[in-house]
Parts: C-alpha cells; structure tokens; sequence
C-alpha cells in the first residue's frame, strides 16, 4: 500500500485542517494558522499520523509557484521596471545588513566566524508564500507597503542564487572559482531576460490558440502547462520554482486572458498552498520547542526587532512614510521557506548543527506561526507610531458642527462622502489605515487618522457636535464599540450602521442604532424591484413593498415563508388595473400611424386615456389621433393588457 501514501496523508491533512481552520475562523484566527497547528498536530512529533514530509513537499512546492503566478498577474512588465528601486537598492540593501545584523549577534553569542555568518544568511530572507498570501487575502498588494514588500520579496527571491554560492563557500569542502561564481550569477539574471523574451513571444500566441478551441479543459490544461513549464526551466537554469512562476505571470498579465486563467486556477492554488503550511507545521520537534521555550522566544523576539528595524530605516531613507516602513518591516520580520532549502545545504558543508537546525526549526515556524497575528496589528502599531510622532494631524475643521462622521473610506465610505460633497453638506472621515489617510488627504479630502474605538478620536472627530455617523466599515467589534462610544458622548446623534449580515440587525438596534443596513439585504431588495418592474409594476407600490420589506428585514428574511404575509397582496395586484406613459422615441416604427390603424383595444384589451405632446394633455384621443415622435401616450388595464400594448407601441410586439 506505500505507493498510496500521499493519498492516506492527503486525506489526514484535510480530515484535520478543516475543523481546526473552521475553529481558528471562529475565533478570528488566520487559516494560515490553522494549518500550520495541523501540520504540527499530525506530525512526527505529536500524533505521528504522518512519518515523513517527502510526498507533502512536492504538492507543497506546486502551491508555491501557483501563488507565485498569481501574484506575477497582479503586475506587468512595466510596473516590474517602475519597482527596480524597491527590487535593487530596497532589496539588496535588506538583504545584506540583515545578513550582517544576524553575523554580529551571533558572534556575540559565541559561535564561530564561518557558523555566524550562515546564521545571518538564513534570517535575511522572509516567507513569500505567507506574506504575499496574508496581502492578497487582504487586498494589501496594491498599497504602498504592499508593494515595498513585494519588491522586497522578489529580490530576496533572486538572491537564492547567490546566497547558495556563498553558502558553498563557506562550507568546508567549498572549491568554487571566481570564474564558477560570475558564471552562475550571469546564467541565472540571463536566464531570467530569456525566459521574459521568450515567454512574451510564444505564450501570447499560445493563449489565443488555446481561447479559440473553446474547450475549457485544454484551455485549463494548457495554462498549467506553461506555469509549470516556465518554473521547471527556471530550477533548471539555476533559479527557483517560484521566480519561474512569477514571470510566466508577468508575461500572461499582459493577455487579455488574464482574469480567466487566475479565475481557472485559483482553487488549485488554495489547495495546494494550505498543504505547504501543513507541510511547514510538520517540520516542528514539540519536544525541543517546550524544553527550550526561553531560548525560542527570544530569538524569535531578536529576529522581529532586528528584521523589523531594518527594514523601517532602510524604507525611511527611501523617503517612504514612517508607518509604512513600520508596517512593511512587522510584515517581513519571519523566516522565509527558503531558508530551509540553504539549511539543509548548511548542514551538509558543517555549517549548521543538529542542536542549531532544532532551534532554527522552532524559531522559524514560530515566526511563520506569529506573521499573521503580527501583521494584523501591524496598522495598529503604526498608528499608534503615527500618534506619538505627531505624524498625522487628529483634529477634526475647527468649529465644525451638525455635520456627519464617516467612520471607514472604503468604497462605502467614499460614496457617501462624495453625496455629501456634491450637496454641501460638511463631514468628517475617520480611517485607521494611515496609507488611505494620506493618499485622501493629499486629494484635498477632509479625513483624520483615528481608531474609531477610541472616545478621544470621536472628541476630535467632533461626534459631540456632529448630527450622523455612519458605519461604513466591516469590523463588527470595532463597529459597538464606536457605536456605544458615540451614543455615550451624543446621545442624540443619528448613527447609520451597515452590515453584511440580516442577522446582525438586531444587536446593532439594540445598541442603538438609528439605521441599520445589512449588505445582503439591499442585494435582495435590489432583485426584488428589478423583477416587479419587469412586470410593469407601478413605482409607488414598487417604493411601499421595499419600504414594508426594510421594516420587517430581520423577522421576513429569517422566518418561514408562510409566517409573515408581506406580499400577500400581490396577486390581487397583479389583477387590478394600473396605467402606464410610454415615450414615443425617434426611430419608433409606429410614427406616422394613427390610432385607428394601432388597434390597440382590440389587439391587447389596453385602452389609450390620454396623449401628451409638447405639453398639452390630449384626452380620450380619437382613432385618427397620429403617433408623433416625443409624444407621451398613457394607456390604461390589467398587468397583461398593459404589457402586450407597451410591445405594441414601442414597436417590439405584432401589429398586424
């Protein structure tokens, strides 16, 4: 049965990630996390479910390069150029003082020149896989510090190869010449222009082909073929997996198939992404971690500090913002998967002990473990950098009263404050991502920097004066809290809370909410009218059902059917009699004829009642009344009759 093992220990791994990342969820915790605790769970250590990591590492490495793709697709060639500062002089600088930082703490601790300087190799690279997974996931890619970090990423990514040669050259049985050495960096950055050439020539056509058989299955066939293939050349050449991926992402960004093909591959890439934190979860001794919990932590503690301050004056002297290089720096302060691969080289060149790789072991997965949790509070620790500095202003326009606060500038938030602009009416934003704060800010936008929880912040926001806030954010902690605080400083102020769920309605109105909107609800109420309108229903009743439907949201939408008759009318409606105008366009084939020749009546049972052109009302219009353009022709009969008489007017039914 061995040659069904990576089955057996496929159908371990999901039988135990799914509750624990089920759990973890409940209780706010990354699924990164919880598969991470999985591999830790069933490992060699713990339950001993799974013995060894060698089939895992496999589908582990193909999320890699599926997510490495994907991220590829997020850029183009062009934008690649416009990051070089943040790849070359960002990156490399990264790379080499954290390489040094790590040399000269190590010394300090006693280790010898040669096993110091490996040390300092193995902390300079952070986790691609994890950092970009936590951006995406979060919609980070595109912000100032989720590009310094990308950019950052993608160096450390091309500097395996140099790092490997160095690693070669300080193992005991190194013979690399100057020429060996020049000959591999030039292969691989020259193998890197070959594959974006030639890429960007064969796979464009390769695309179309492939779009104009119309067969899903070769189309999705196809495209993993040229991923997998650009990251099979790439090891080949010398580089990795994932720089192959990456560029063959690049390439396909610039096709129109672009979204497709991210659209095809995006669960495979979830998939096999989750088994290589799995497959990193495994690697963890339990016993070492608890026996050396002391030395573990504060290493893992050195590494954040150093790694994190690195990062935060190199990013300064770019002139990027204090709270995106915090930020930038908190997110790559872990050990990449990367430097397992160079580890396990160490060990062979007598770099590395067994004692040593233990504890690089534990101090690694619990940096992998923490990036999550480190990078969620990253924004919180920044702000509060932000505050102390002084670095944003937290005062809402002097004298500012009766106006409204916006708590959020997301796409919720930005419409209701471009409403407001256009009808004069004063307001204050309150974002707690000081990248968005500053972007707005230098667009003239009248936003503070403020954690909405905070009673000081809504002071400065002016909630005492202010008549409204609204809630356009998602956190729903963060929203009672604020909701409780503003209610607590204005007990009159009308507060707005959207919601994704109907069944939060409730425990907002019972705080105190004035209006509480749930996203899924207005989705529905959207529908709704969309399909009384298509049955010609009048507007007014239109606008009375969705008023009785938002008055009853949270008890219609979360009881049966049959136990709340809101709608039990419509029938009667459907039978009853409405009028309806139709707009006689240009173009409209019935121009010209008379109502005589229409026959309207007779054909759908409609009865014309009046005529309006160039604003005089021609009532009860006679049979050689003519059909003229613009004219406004009211009609009159039951839902059926009206609808047949509108396709006859407007030219779109049978009037013969």
């Amino acid at each position: 049965m061995e040659k069904f093992s990576i089955i057996r220990e496929l159908v371990i791994i999901l039988l135990f990630s799914i509750p624990i990342i089920a759990l973890f969820r409940r209780i706010n915790l990354s699924p990164i996390i919880g598969f991470l605790f999985t591999g830790i769970l069933i490992g060699p250590h713990l339950l001993g479910f799974i013995k060894t990591t060698s089939t895992i590492e496999v589908i582990s490495e193909i999320g890699i390069i599926l997510l490495m793709f994907s991220i590829g697709v997020e850029f183009s060639v062009r934008q690649l150029m416009q990051m070089w500062r943040t790849l070359i002089i960002t990156g490399g600088a990264q790379v080499v003082l954290t390489i040094l930082a790590g040399w000269g703490v190590s010394l300090l601790t006693g280790l010898p020149f040669r096993e110091s300087l490996f040390i300092g190799v193995l902390i300079s690279l952070s986790s691609t896989a994890v950092v970009l997974k936590l951006l995406s996931d979060k919609n980070e890619l595109g912000t100032p510090h989720g590009k310094a970090a990308v950019g950052i990423l993608i160096f450390q990514d091309l500097a395996i190869v140099p790092l490997m040669i160095l690693v070669q050259l300080l193992s005991s049985d190194a013979a690399l010449s100057g020429t060996a050495i020049s000959a591999k960096i030039l292969l691989s950055f020259g193998g890197i222009a070959g594959i974006l050439y030639i890429s960007g020539k064969v796979m464009p056509a390769v695309l179309k082909w492939l779009a104009s058989v119309r067969i899903r299955e070769a189309f999705t066939a196809g495209t993993i073929l040229m991923i997998l293939g650009t990251a099979y050349i790439s090891e080949e050449i010398g580089l990795t997996f994932s720089i192959g991926a990456f560029l063959a992402g690049i390439i396909i960004s610039e096709s129109d198939y672009s979204h497709q093909i991210v659209s095809e591959i995006l669960p495979l890439k979830d998939l096999f992404n989750s088994i290589f934190f799995v497959s990193i979860g495994l690697l963890l001794n339990v016993a070492f971690l608890i026996d050396n919990i002391i030395l573990v932590t504060s290493a893992f503690a050195a590494l954040v500090v150093i790694k994190t301050g690195i990062i935060f004056l190199i990013l300064l002297t770019q002139h990027y913002r204090p709270t995106t290089a915090i930020i930038t720096g908190l997110s790559l302060a872990q050990i990449g998967e990367f430097s397992f691969i160079i580890a396990q080289t160490g060990i062979k060149g007598g770099l590395l002990s067994a004692e040593m790789n233990d504890t690089f072991l534990a101090v690694s997965i619990f940096s992998l473990f923490f990036t999550p949790i480190i990078m969620s509070t990253s924004t919180r620790v920044a702000g509060r950098f932000e505050t102390f500095s002084g670095e944003l202003s937290e005062t809402a326009e002097p004298g500012m009263k009766d106006h409204v606060i916006i708590a959020g500038f997301g796409l919720n938030g930005r419409t209701v404050a471009r409403v407001l602009k256009d009808t004069g009416i004063r307001y204050q934003v309150v974002e707690y991502n000081p990248d968005i704060v500053q972007y707005h800010r230098n667009l003239g936008e009248n936003i503070m920097y403020g954690d909405i929880t905070r009673k000081e912040i809504l002071l400065h926001a002016g909630a005492a004066q202010a008549r409204v806030m609204v809630f356009a954010i998602s956190d729903e902690k963060a929203t009672i809290a604020a909701l409780q605080l503003a209610r607590e400083i204005n007990h009159d102020i009308y507060t707005i809370v959207r919601t994704r769920y109907v069944r939060q309605v409730e425990i907002f109105r019972s705080l105190g909410a004035s209006e509480v909107i749930p996203d899924e609800l207005e989705t529905s109420l959207m529908i709704f009218s969309r399909v009384l309108r298509k049955y010609r229903f009048p507007t007014n009743l239109i606008m009375r059902q969705l008023s009785i439907l938002r008055s009853h949201s949270y008890q219609y939408l979360l009881t049966k059917p049959d136990d709340i008759a809101i709608l039990d009318h419509v029938q009667r409606v459907l039978a009853e009699g409405l009028t309806e105008t139709i707009y006689i366009e240009s173009g409209n084939p019935n121009i010209g004829k008379t109502l005589k020749d229409l026959n309207i009546r007779a054909l759908t049972g409609a009865t014309v009642i009046s005529v309006i052109r160039t604003g005089k009302i021609i009532s009860a219009p006679q049979g050689t009344e003519v059909v003229t353009e613009d004219d406004q022709w009211l009609i009159t009969g039951n839902h059926n009759q009206v609808d047949e008489a509108v396709k006859l007017l407007t030219g779109n039914g049978d009037n013969e």
